[in-house]
């Protein structure tokens, strides 16, 4: 934990490993690493998740930053920029 003090038992739990969004300081983390985006929190944890703010989308807690392959991974159409079926570009 790098020797950082935390006051705040949810970021104290995240920043040990474990996955865990905290309201009070506006932050999650996953695997001990902070994300501030609520969105983004939710796709490193495992869900399947587009975030429009971000630009990027998580499919089994990878990135991924096309839109048309994120939506192929999750059973939509083949992405029309590369011509594929859920291929991960990072």
């Amino acid at each position: 934990m790098n020797g950082e003090k935390t006051k705040c038992k949810s970021c104290f739990k995240g920043k040990s490993g474990e996955a865990i969004w905290c309201e009070h300081c506006g932050g999650g983390y996953v695997n001990g690493e902070k994300t501030k985006c609520k969105s983004c929190f939710k796709g490193k944890s495992g869900e399947a998740i587009w975030c429009e703010h971000c630009g990027a989308g998580y499919v089994n807690g990878d990135k991924i930053k096309c839109k048309g392959c994120f939506n192929a991974q999750n059973g939509g159409a083949p992405c029309p920029e590369h011509k594929h079926e859920g291929h991960n570009h990072p």
